[in-house]
């Protein structure tokens, strides 16, 4: 399948995931996100933007700027090239606070990856159990096992996205008219570290190791980027966002990964029978 129809059959899959979701009696899921969604928005957004003007006033300190305002013992010029410099500290201060701010807030969705991960690494087996009749008994080692790994995915993809996104808006500092261009980019890369986390669930079941992953996703990186692109969109939306996004994106990422593997064993068979 080309890029591009895995995209768009991901995208497929996770808006038809909601109606999977509910003939497969499997809402009760959703309870888990709905508390974590009203804690992060109760108490996420206040601190969050609490730290962000205790990290921006440290920089602000340790650069030695301050906001200041016009001396009227000053001359008009004096004032006039003051006020120049005033601008430049506000502009600067700005893009810092912004800066910040897109940080915690990319922060903030593997935040929810992460405390989720024990309801996806079951809901994903679940799902699958439904689909291909394979039984997943629960074995306590195992689930913890693929907690972790969600874990360590989702650290491992935060840490790689932020560095992508401090160079690439570094580029856009120097080069402006880039700037709709990279924002376009940063988006599609988050959108391919979120759906790394949710398609990692099946390759941890097919004991792939974090390399064979990774292999395996980028052969398939249209429907890892369709099905992290509807998370992405979704987690915009306070609330509703986290709950129904990382659920469904996991059982997207199901239904997405088992017709590709069945079109793929059927052009295989075609070529065996030519």
């Amino acid at each position: 399948m080309s890029l591009l129809s895995q995209f768009f059959l991901a995208i497929r899959h996770f808006l038809s995931s909601f109606s999977f979701i509910r003939k497969n009696r499997l809402r009760h899921y959703y309870l888990f996100p709905l508390i974590l969604g009203i804690l992060l928005f109760s108490f996420a957004i206040h601190y969050s933007l609490h730290y962000v003007d205790l990290l921006s006033d440290y920089a602000l300190d340790k650069l030695g700027l301050e906001l200041s305002s016009v001396d009227k013992t000053l001359s008009f010029w004096e004032n006039v090239k003051r006020s120049g410099l005033m601008v430049g500290e506000f502009v600067f201060f700005l893009i810092l606070k912004i800066s910040l701010i897109y940080v915690f807030f990319r922060a903030n969705k593997y935040i929810v990856l992460i405390l989720l991960s024990p309801v996806m690494a079951f809901l994903s087996e679940r799902a699958e159990e439904i689909i291909k009749g394979n039984s997943y008994p629960f074995v306590l080692a195992q689930f913890l096992k693929d907690i972790w790994r969600g874990i360590l995915i989702a650290t491992r993809n935060f840490v790689l996205e932020m560095s992508m996104t401090i160079i690439l808006l570094i580029i856009g500092l120097f080069v402006p008219w880039l700037s709709p261009f990279i924002s376009v980019l940063l988006f599609f890369i988050g959108a391919y570290f979120y759906g790394f986390s949710t398609f990692d669930y099946i390759n941890e079941r097919k004991k792939r190791s974090i390399k064979e992953s990774v292999m395996y996703l980028r052969r398939n990186k249209g429907a890892v980027l369709g099905n992290g692109s509807m998370l992405s969109i979704f987690m915009l939306i306070p609330v509703f966002g986290t709950i129904y996004g990382p659920l469904n994106a996991t059982v997207g990422a199901i239904l997405t990964n088992e017709e590709i593997h069945a079109k793929s064993s059927k052009q295989e068979h075609k070529k065996s029978l030519s």
